[in-house]
């Protein structure tokens, strides 16, 4: 199965695998696994903000759909669970944090926590790269790179990346996560304004979320 996903992803992974600039994002195609689609504007979303470090925008979401190219496509006879495969421990919630360096040092370097984001109601977030299997392909592990499994993140000013994580419990009722000299607080963004903000990060829009 892991060798299909490779046939089927390493197209689209390409576009993946450079961190992108801020003017620059991805349209998401669809709702993340398990959050319900929605289709008015003005649906509020789930989010979890970061302002701890200075000058730097920190947006945890449910992973948006359209971002994981391990997933089953149209057509295909042989069922998929996605990301899900390529993980020891699962079956996770699957979350995405954007980081953007607006006004922050030269180049942000930021590490998760070992232990992960705690958070308020029991939930633990966890890099992916914390629980990545240990035989995946060495064909896959430079494409997951380029999705964000990773722990560390070095982020240029003007620049934005990106890391998965994972959590066994379901985080959207938790009211905030901390770990790390981090602190998450949660919020609710109309979907038509967190669409546009991952199309285009804006510095004073995120001040409002």
């Amino acid at each position: 199965m892991l060798g299909v996903a490779v046939t089927v992803v390493v197209t689209g992974a390409v576009l993946f695998v450079f961190v992108p600039r801020i003017s620059v994002w991805f349209e998401p195609s669809g709702p993340a696994p398990g959050v319900p689609e929605v289709e008015r504007p003005d649906a509020p979303m789930p989010v979890w903000v970061s302002r701890s470090l200075e000058g730097c925008a920190l947006l945890l979401e449910p992973l948006p759909g359209g971002m994981d190219p391990f997933a089953r496509r149209d057509g295909e006879e042989a069922s998929s669970d996605g990301l899900q495969e390529v993980l020891e421990g699962g079956p996770y919630h699957l979350l995405l944090l954007t980081v953007c360096n607006f006004e922050g040092p030269d180049v942000l370097h930021l590490e998760l926590p070992g232990d992960g984001l705690k958070g308020a109601r029991g939930a633990t977030l966890k890099p992916v790269s914390a629980v990545l299997r240990p035989d995946i392909p060495a064909a896959l592990r430079p494409i997951l790179a380029g999705l964000g499994a990773s722990a560390v993140a070095d982020v240029p000013r003007g620049s934005s990346a990106r890391m998965l994580l994972v959590a066994k419990q379901d985080p959207r009722g938790g009211e905030s996560f901390a770990g790390g000299g981090l602190l998450f607080e949660r919020r609710e963004v109309q979907l038509v304004t967190l669409t546009g903000w991952r199309e285009s990060p804006d510095w004073k829009a995120f001040q409002d979320f």
